[in-house]
């Protein structure tokens, strides 16, 4: 392998950026790999994915991104990502060793975001892009859970701060940091001053600021093929998935035919490597998925174009969890999908494991209302607050708190396979005029083992969309629609399916503090009593995507 360090780039503005350029011994031009990355391009993970590449006959060609590493300026998450990468292409065709005028993009997280921001520029010369595990909506699932800021849009800015990785080292104080009021004064906390965390709190709404960063709202501009990889206990699951659909829905026939979705039982930092266990659980051989050699048949095939590739041919590949098996589908949402509601009953006590919540197949036409006291000061937890690394566990500890109302089905009599979205139609009251609900889908085991499958939130005030603030009247009922996210499990057979409902997990989500204040300069906090109805004209239920077998 051959290599050039440090080669600088002239963007539209003058600002120079920096490239290692890896090539192989052979005669040039190679087909080239471009990865833009804000985390060093001289890292051990950042060199062994040239060198892994290299191998296969590509030139791969790591830039530190505007403001990090080696290159100048200064770095402004997402901001200038579509320019300087459409640059950046240019550059690459015009050097002798590219082939064909032609560049692909691969690599995740932040990787993934740069490539969907030069996709949308439908530059020509950009023939393929491999995004992984990264989501589809800033403020939907990235920085922000439907409109509530979460400990990523906290802590990755204050771990990226300045140019070099020395930060992502620190160990913080992250409960303290996210207990933080008002939360404007995080960074500080932080021990930083953080310009994009601070604008970020001055768009409190789903405005043009968070537009024009948002994948999903330019799904019609992508003009290539794109092999996305996702994993099912990460933050941007639903998210991946949801950038799948929009290219089936938007993209061409060409582009249609060569996408693809593969989703495995992986966290964001685990989706490439080699172990069958991930938390509470071991998903067995299965889980051994090579995700680089996938992509790089789908390479050969759609961006080197060789003649005897094989491919990556199978539209969607899918993890089945419980079954510990892969499956390949034609499409998502699967076709044949048959979607079924689990209404919520009680005798009036559904607080904690320990309380009379049920799920139930049948409508409740009697069913007392449950209800629960929501203290910001003490919040119910989160067992696992880093939501990029979620992860199978067992949430009985959470389970056991009054705050945490718990609906638990009866023993299956025959497998369940529950694969896509899961939504949650919640008819609820508060005595506050703003507040949150936390739900958590649950797979357990016949040893009493509750493991989590996924998870939503949702904001009151947000009720009616992400772009508007609508408080509610103190007491009065209302039907909230929350995704509790997306799974792909088999429940077998002995197995129980569980919902739990509380106002918080923390410190995975900032609190809600009950006021209606401004988020960003709230300070003030209250409990508020909340209720869940489940009867007669207030049904609550779980709407869950069932496949037949």
């Amino acid at each position: 392998m051959r290599y050039l360090l440090n080669k600088k780039t002239r963007m539209r503005d003058g600002v120079e950026l920096s490239s290692d350029i890896y090539m192989p011994d052979t005669e040039p031009p190679y087909p080239v790999l471009l990865v833009r990355t804000p985390y060093d391009s001289r890292s051990e993970t950042r060199i062994n994915y040239a060198k892994y590449y290299v191998e296969k006959g590509y030139c791969v060609i790591t830039q530190d991104v505007r403001g990090r590493g080696d290159s100048d300026g200064i770095f402004v998450p997402y901001v200038n990502e579509s320019n300087d990468g459409y640059d950046t292409i240019k550059w690459i065709v015009e050097q002798p060793w590219c082939l064909n005028k032609a560049v692909a993009m691969i690599a995740g997280s932040y990787h993934g975001s740069v490539q969907w921001e030069v996709a949308k520029t439908a530059i020509p010369e950009l023939k393929v892009i491999s995004p992984a595990v990264i989501g589809s909506n800033l403020f939907k699932d990235t920085f922000y859970s439907n409109g509530i800021l979460n400990s990523v849009g906290v802590h990755w800015p204050r771990s990226i701060s300045g140019r070099t990785n020395q930060a992502l080292g620190i160990q913080f104080d992250n409960e303290a940091i996210m207990r933080t009021l008002p939360l404007k004064n995080m960074d500080k906390s932080a021990g930083c001053d953080i310009p994009a965390f601070q604008e970020w709190l001055s768009h409190p709404t789903y405005d043009n600021h968070w537009r024009k960063l948002s994948v999903e709202e330019y799904y019609d501009k992508i003009k290539v093929p794109v092999l996305i990889i996702g994993g099912w206990y990460d933050l941007f699951a639903a998210g991946c998935i949801r950038n799948y659909m929009g290219i089936k829905k938007y993209g061409n026939e060409k582009i249609k035919r060569a996408s693809r979705l593969i989703m495995g039982p992986w966290n964001h930092s685990t989706f490439d490597i080699s172990s069958s266990i991930l938390g509470a659980v071991d998903f067995g051989k299965g889980r051994l998925f090579d995700t680089k050699e996938a992509q790089e048949k789908w390479l050969a095939k759609y961006f080197k174009k060789e003649n005897n590739a094989t491919g990556w041919e199978t539209p969607v590949y899918i993890f089945i969890m419980g079954e510990n098996i892969w499956r390949e589908e034609n499409e998502w949402p699967l076709q044949r999908t048959e979607y079924r509601d689990m209404y919520l009953a009680s005798g009036g006590r559904a607080n904690s494991m320990f309380g009379d919540g049920k799920l139930s197949w049948e409508k409740q036409s009697e069913s007392e209302k449950d209800m629960f006291v929501y203290n910001p000061a003490d919040p119910a937890p989160a067992l696992n607050p880093e939501l990029l690394n979620g992860m199978p566990e067992d949430q009985r500890p959470v389970e056991r708190r009054d705050d945490v109302l718990v609906y638990t089905s009866d023993k299956l009599s025959r497998p369940l396979e529950v694969s896509g979205f899961i939504n949650l139609d919640l008819y609820v009251s508060s005595t506050s005029v703003d507040t949150d609900f936390f739900a958590k889908f649950c797979d357990v085991y016949p040893d009493g083992r509750s493991i989590n499958l996924c998870e939503g939130i949702v904001r009151a005030r947000f009720r009616e969309g992400l772009d508007k603030e609508v408080f509610m009247i103190t007491d009065k009922v209302y039907c909230i629609r929350l995704e509790v996210g997306v799974t792909a499990n088999l429940f077998k057979a002995g197995h129980r399916i569980r919902l739990e409902i509380s106002s918080a997990s923390f410190p995975a989500y900032t609190r809600n503090l009950n006021t209606g204040e401004p988020v960003e300069t709230g300070k003030k906090m209250k409990t508020a009593t909340q209720s869940v109805y489940h009867a007669v004209k207030y049904l609550s239920k779980l709407i869950l995507p069932v496949i037949p077998r």
